[in-house]
């Protein structure tokens, strides 16, 4: 796919597997089984029919009955966890927030950052330990290169569009005054209304969100100190969307 130029093999180094802590794609569209070392579930929008009670698995215990299974898209990126010697099989977690029993030759390693063309990303966080360390090593190259970095989560698609629904609930929005705005944000104040959300009354949806952003937060922390700076903590979660025509004129700045 030309958009997927910066995909490729690598060689093994340093004792590890070829994959372990890279970000890679899934090839092809087969099933794969959930991860119960993590003990996740598949989303509802990439799920598929656990294997029936009555399937005999291998006697070594390398599948089991009535374990739940996830159908990725041909092309679906996600971040590997680890590598399962006894099953010879990788622990990936998709963007989708899914973890999955990969088999090595479903994988095929992507290079981040990635072209604007696709998505621009920077840097890939999971909340898991087991990438931590490469993690916050990427968001520090990143920031000591250019100040920014877009950095992908892992959500499931339905935790995605409750808080979406949630915001859309919302009645307390108010227009961007230009000397608070961030280039990062964009310069479009005009365009954009912000809410500051209180996880302790918001939708379950938005305490997910928020929930995901302190673990973000604590592990951006810890690399402030290559910046010049010492973080001290998530100062709040702050909600920003587009503005109707309508919301444009009542929220206009003065």
């Amino acid at each position: 796919h030309p958009r997927r130029g910066r995909c490729s093999s690598h060689m093994p180094r340093w004792g590890q597997r070829a994959l372990e802590q890279r970000v890679v794609e899934i090839v092809g569209e087969e099933p794969l089984d959930i991860s119960q070392e993590l003990g996740y579930t598949a989303s509802s929008s990439s799920s598929a029919p656990a294997a029936s009670a009555s399937d005999e698995g291998p006697a070594d215990g390398s599948s089991e009955k009535g374990r739940g299974q996830i159908v990725p898209k041909d092309g679906q990126r996600g971040l590997v966890l680890g590598w399962l010697p006894s099953l010879s099989v990788y622990l990936v977690q998709t963007f989708d927030g899914d973890v999955a029993r990969v088999p090595e030759e479903r994988l095929r390693e992507c290079h981040l950052p990635a072209p604007p063309e696709q998505d621009g990303v920077d840097v890939a966080f999971s909340p898991f330990s087991q990438r931590m360390e490469v993690f916050q090593e990427d968001l520090a190259a990143v920031l000591q290169a250019r100040h920014y970095a877009v950095v992908q989560l892992c959500s499931k698609p339905e935790h995605r569009q409750a808080a979406a629904a949630a915001l859309e609930k919302n009645e307390e929005w108010s227009g961007e005054f230009p000397e608070f705005e961030a280039d990062t944000m964009g310069r479009s104040f005009a365009d954009n209304k912000v809410a500051w959300m209180n996880p302790q009354d918001a939708d379950p949806a938005l305490v997910q969100c928020a929930e995901s952003l302190l673990y973000l937060s604590d592990a951006a922390g810890s690399v402030s100190h290559l910046l010049g700076f010492t973080m001290g903590g998530r100062s709040g979660l702050m909600a920003q969307t587009a503005s109707s025509e309508d919301e444009k004129k009542q929220l206009a700045i003065p």
